[in-house]
């Protein structure tokens, strides 16, 4: 297995530096680092620009808060920008300004990629799903907002036949591999619930994918996994369509095997039940132990029209 790993992630590099470099992506690294304090930083100008100035010494750590805050001011809308318009041309020299900014923290970003550990990379993966998901499906047109067609420009790209993001996920995954036996159970499912959320599977070239490797990673493991943990990595694989019977086998068992499902809350409740139904995955024990749960609660304003809709299609 070890060797394994190794083998796909020479490969995997290889190629995923090459599609980097064409894309400008790649780098040489240069330390030491030396993060500045973001936390008070109160818009996406002020956090760039904190860490625009500091970009050569910023961290992984550092690199990791970034993105962090970047995805927060995103879902939060950013209150605060003070540029109201691009059509002046001091809005379109802010815009331009912010875009150099990102862009050089992004090649920072990867170009110390190698030298995460698991939780900034766990991190770091989720923030930049976050971002995806929020900045516009590829496929679609970007939503409009300064911030959102900036990010979606450089994260996914407008002209290119392979977006910069898969590129991106890509590169964090061959990063990950030499040191996934080394994530615990919460950045193991992080990790995985980010591909998911940014809906990316990295394959290598002997057809196996990259969900192949966290589930080897995962089912020995899968004990000390909460409840949120569990639900969150089955969801990934059903909603990208990772098909892993053994995976949905070992969690049905240890789910069924618990006294009680007390852990579960209503999302998780939905979310396993759906992820089953989704990928065509049998396992009546576990199906029979929510449906007991669900009886047992005193009330069901917990869940959701989605969650009552997600649980009675998976049965």
């Amino acid at each position: 297995k070890k060797w394994g790993e190794q083998r796909l992630r020479r490969n995997y590099a290889f190629n995923v530096h090459n599609a980097l470099q064409s894309r400008g992506f790649a780098h040489d690294v240069r330390p030491p680092f030396q993060d500045p304090d973001m936390r008070n930083c109160r818009t996406i100008e002020e956090t760039t620009q904190m860490a625009y100035d500091h970009v050569e010494s910023l961290s992984p750590r550092g690199m990791a808060a970034f993105w962090s805050l970047i995805s927060k001011f995103l879902l939060k809308g950013n209150r605060g920008y003070y540029v109201k318009s691009t059509n002046t041309h001091h809005g379109q020299m802010q815009q331009q300004i912010m875009a150099q900014q990102l862009e050089k923290i992004l090649f920072r970003t990867f170009d110390n990629i190698e030298a995460f550990n698991c939780e900034y990379l766990a991190r770091i993966t989720f923030s930049f799903a976050r971002i995806v998901k929020n900045v516009g499906n590829p496929a679609k047109r970007p939503p409009k907002g300064i911030h959102h067609q900036i990010l979606h420009s450089l994260l996914i790209g407008n002209n290119s036949s392979e977006k910069n993001h898969r590129i991106l996920f890509r590169h964090i995954a061959s990063a990950s591999i030499p040191i996934l036996p080394e994530f615990d159970s919460r950045y193991l499912s992080n990790l995985i619930y980010a591909y998911g959320l940014a809906e990316c599977v990295p394959t290598f070239d002997d057809g196996s994918t990259y969900f192949d490797l966290l589930a080897i990673e995962a089912i020995p493991n899968l004990e000390k996994f909460n409840a949120q943990d569990l639900s969150n990595m089955l969801w990934s694989y059903a909603k990208v369509g990772a098909s892993n019977p053994p995976l949905f086998q070992e969690v049905g068992d240890i789910i069924g095997a618990r006294n009680n499902l007390d852990e579960f809350n209503s999302q998780a409740l939905s979310n396993t039940a759906w992820a089953y139904a989704t990928a065509e995955e049998s396992h009546p024990q576990l199906f029979n132990k929510i449906s007991d749960r669900i009886v047992s609660l005193n009330t069901l304003g917990e869940f959701t029209s989605q969650g009552f809709s997600n649980i009675a299609w998976a049965y």
